[in-house]
């Protein structure tokens, strides 16, 4: 068979002709779909070389060609070198000389043009694998640094982007405007530096990959838990870090409570867990064999094999195998079969399981029932991709999702109006007024003038226009009631100081004079504008609606007053970032001061340092109330949370409804079908139709009114409700799953798609998560302790249980001796364990014995909420 070459262009315009050899870009990476004429399956050839040419082993003949769709983007339709039909290809034998080769161009869609840029590097090198968007589209550059995008109009915003090994030049780079000239000699520039590094590791036993190990990585200069990075071994054993600054690393196996080599457990050799690594700049580095691990011996192992084939009997690979909890509600371990289609699934214990494979492409996933005593062996016969064969359901019907069921279009809205009031008629006029200011303003009535005039100011944006005042209505999250209109606790004290220190420091920083007289008045005004500006983003972040980003308020710290420790002590004289570059441009240090109004310049600037580390030390107090919701996290900020989570499940149903529609299961259907759950779940049946309206009512209405209406205790009324919603939708996604009901009665196939499944799926989950954060919120009531009991006390170590209510994960316990207020009060060895309801049982170590004292007992919940006092012993 001859070896035939293809040569690619990219078009500039949909209309283009002729391709001209000098200015049309070559693509790589690009492959093609190829089917004689005279019939046959189609044929894959490609990848592009770096020339845009691909080289294949085919007969000669003609062939209709096709581009897959994500080929490359933006590139939709496709014209060949044939004589006949656009899209006819003629291979002859004679097509391997060079500048005769038959060529494929691919045509940019209908009203776009092409749009060519190079990555390079701030020294001028290609910088291959730098991202850049276009459009809003994320592109990476290939190895000759060229990225070739699509973009309507005469011109398209551009921005460079972090990614790969590369950073932009411009650390602020936003979107700009960049002409379009589809047909100019050479593409655009957009400049990079090399900021990063990359670590890889291969986990592996005697050559066995090691799955599900956990490797943490941590910077020298991490601040807290948020700058730690964990990634997992892939069914390789491979561990990628990317995107590493450089410097210092620390990185360790973290948990390897779930890694597996093949069957076995695995355990680290001690000496290799961990290991202290330099980034360098633009490197890649594998340290696998910093690390050393071991397969744990077992006496019983509990596992599913088996392969995948399709209906011909070839094995089919990479479909998704997963192992589930018999009532299909918990998902235990899951893989991917390899390129002979073979799979192993290992579970703790035996008993019975439901097993699924899922090939993709839309089609059915395939359910079983597993009786695991040893390793069975199960195997599987699922579909292959569209056009290459159809799928069967259990039963044997043919099904395919994408072509029985076809997908369904409509209008979605732009957003929420402006709310209506009215409707209730058993409601009063005051009540009326007052839910119209909730609803607009987001504001709860009450006496407060200025939190009044706060809400206000927020909820409308009010400008000049052409001699006339016109206003904007901008919605509100939930109400509270605060002089800050929207922030309230932590939030509203940290920015009310970040706000008049920003007041205070800005006629200061504008009065700085610089001391030294070889100063650059351009570099100087430079700084002092980055500070300034930091300063003002720094204000705005702390102010977002809902809480601050925690890694944002962190960045413009370390760029204000540079990287350090939590406990560096920091002055005017030490201080790093761009107020120490402030103070080398300025030469603002003592040295240079020779009258009291050069002192008073570095009195000024000092005054800057000051506020600005007082200020940084105040979000070192109060950044854990906004990582995720805690006690002492202020109710306004939570509510605003619970709020978008609400709204986001509310479109989950929609987006389940729309796609129960696109299956034929409208909603007189929804109304036929009657959900039964499994005996043990000791749960009546529920129409399928009552279920989604229940969802709908409770996240658009009953949930919104009652927090509205209670505050923290309407969300603790609420939070039951939520968690019984999530558990009947989880119940139903098994239910989808398994085709059928516990009494044997089938479900209509459409419930069985993959699409019905998986937005089944994604409600089940924003329930989930609804119902989690509305757990954090508490009504802050003491735990009640009724009995305490010393239950073990062997040397200096004691074990004391208590009886009672009120209890919270995450609470510690105090003893303390009766009347001697000498003695140190002992506090809990870690958390109480509060797993079982009413009771708790604490660890205290370090508790002298034979000394005469009664102690006592405390238990303090999360937020500082203190219990009772109850004797626990008399040593």
């Amino acid at each position: 068979m001859p070896t035939l070459t293809i040569q690619v262009y990219l078009a500039p315009t949909p209309d283009a002709k002729d391709p001209d050899p000098k200015t049309w870009p070559k693509p790589h990476n690009v492959t093609l779909e190829l089917s004689r004429t005279t019939g046959g399956p189609p044929i894959t050839v490609g990848p592009s070389d770096e020339r845009g040419l691909i080289t294949c082993e085919l007969e000669p003949g003609t062939y209709t060609v096709a581009a897959p769709p994500d080929t490359a983007e933006g590139f939709t339709d496709v014209r060949a070198s044939g004589n006949g039909e656009p899209t006819d290809l003629v291979l002859a034998a004679r097509s391997g000389q060079r500048g005769k080769e038959p060529y494929v161009v691919l045509l940019p869609a209908v009203g776009t043009q092409l749009v060519r840029l190079r990555t390079v590097t701030q020294e001028g090198e290609t910088a291959p694998g730098a991202k850049a968007g276009v459009g809003g589209v994320e592109y990476v550059s290939g190895p000759d640094g060229l990225i070739h995008a699509t973009a309507k109009g005469e011109s398209v915003d551009v921005v460079a982007r972090r990614g790969g090994f590369y950073a932009p030049l411009d650390p602020k780079a936003t979107e700009h405007p960049m002409a379009v000239d589809p047909l100019a000699e050479e593409p655009k520039r957009l400049l990079y530096r090399r900021a990063y590094a990359c670590f890889v590791i291969e986990a592996e036993v005697d050559g066995e990959p090691v799955v599900g190990a956990v490797f943490r990585l941590v910077p020298s200069a991490a601040r807290d838990e948020t700058d730690t990075r964990r990634e997992r071994t892939d069914r390789r054993g491979r561990c990628v870090f990317d995107i590493v600054d450089p410097g210092m690393v620390d990185i360790a196996v973290d948990d390897l409570s779930h890694a597996k080599c093949g069957t076995q457990g695995v355990d680290v050799d001690p000496r290799y867990r961990r290991a202290l690594c330099k980034a360098a700049r633009g490197e890649e580095h594998d340290i696998s064999e910093r690390f050393r691990f071991l397969r744990l011996a077992t006496e019983e192992t509990h596992g599913i094999s088996g392969q995948v084939r399709d209906e011909e009997g070839r094995p089919v690979p990479n479909v998704r195998v997963t192992i589930h909890s018999e009532d299909g509600t918990e998902q235990l371990d899951t893989t991917h079969t390899d390129d002979d289609g073979d799979y192993d699934l290992v579970v703790d214990r035996a008993g019975v399981y439901l097993l699924s494979a899922d090939p993709g492409y839309g089609e059915p996933v395939q359910w079983t029932t597993v009786d695991v005593n040893s390793t069975p062996v199960v195997p599987f016969v699922v579909t292959r991709p569209p056009g290459r064969g159809r799928g069967t359901t259990p039963s044997g019907q043919v099904l395919s999702d994408l072509s029985s069921f076809p997908v369904l279009t409509e209008d979605i809205g732009s957003g929420r109006g402006a709310p209506v009031v009215g409707g209730d008629r058993s409601a009063t006029y005051g009540q009326i007024v007052e839910g119209a200011l909730r609803d607009v303003l987001g504001w709860r009535p009450g006496s407060n003038t200025s939190g009044f005039q706060a809400a206000l100011t927020g909820a409308f944006e009010l400008r000049e226009v052409e001699g006339h005042t016109e206003f904007t209505w901008h919605p509100r999250g939930y109400a509270v009631q605060a002089d800050l209109g929207a922030l309230t606790g932590a939030q509203a004290s940290i920015y009310n100081r970040a706000k008049n220190a920003l007041d205070q420091v800005t006629p200061l920083l504008d009065g700085l004079q610089p001391l030294d007289p070889a100063a650059d008045p351009q570099d100087t005004e430079a700084i002092r504008t980055i500070v300034r500006s930091e300063l003002g983003e720094l204000v705005d972040e702390l102010a977002v609606e809902g809480g601050p980003r925690i890694q944002r308020v962190n960045e413009l710290f370390t760029l204000l007053a540079g990287p350090h420790g939590t406990g560096t002590p920091l002055d005017p004289d030490s201080v790093g970032g761009q107020l120490a570059q402030l103070r080398e441009r300025f030469g603002l240090n003592t040295g240079r001061v020779g009258t009291l109004d050069e002192e008073r310049i570095v009195t000024n600037f000092r005054i800057v340092v000051d506020h600005v580390l007082a200020l940084e030390a105040g979000w070192q107090t109060y950044r854990r109330l906004f990582d995720g919701t805690t006690p002492d996290t202020s109710l306004g900020t939570v509510l605003i949370r619970l709020s978008r989570n609400l709204d986001v499940v509310a479109q989950s149903v929609e987006e389940a409804v729309f796609t129960l529609e696109s299956v034929f299961i409208d909603a007189a259907q929804r109304q036929t079908i009657r959900l039964e759950f499994p005996p043990s779940a000791d749960l009546p049946s529920i129409l399928f139709s009552d279920l989604l309206d229940w969802v709908v009512r409770v996240s658009t209405s009953e949930a919104p009114r009652l927090i509205r209406e209670a505050g923290k205790d309407g969300v603790v009324a609420i939070t039951p409700i939520l968690d019984q919603l999530a558990d009947l939708v989880r119940r139903t996604l098994a239910l989808a799953r398994s085709g059928t009901l516990p009494s044997g009665v089938p479900l209509p196939d459409g419930l069985r798609t993959g699409r019905v499944v998986r937005a089944l799926g994604e409600l089940a989950q924003q329930l989930t998560d609804t119902a989690t954060l509305a757990h954090a919120v508490q009504r802050g009531e003491p735990p009640l302790v009724v009995f305490a009991e010393a239950e073990k006390h062997s040397g200096r170590h004691l074990c004391v249980r208590l009886v009672g209510s009120g209890f919270l994960p995450g609470a510690t316990a105090e003893l303390s001796a009766l009347e001697r207020p000498d003695w140190a009060v002992i506090v809990s060895h870690g958390t109480v364990d509060t797993s079982k309801p009413g009771r708790a049982t604490a660890l205290f170590h370090g508790v002298p014995r034979n000394s005469d004292l009664t102690w006592v007992v405390t238990l303090v919940n999360p937020g500082g909420i203190r219990s009772n006092t109850v004797d626990a012993l008399t040593t």
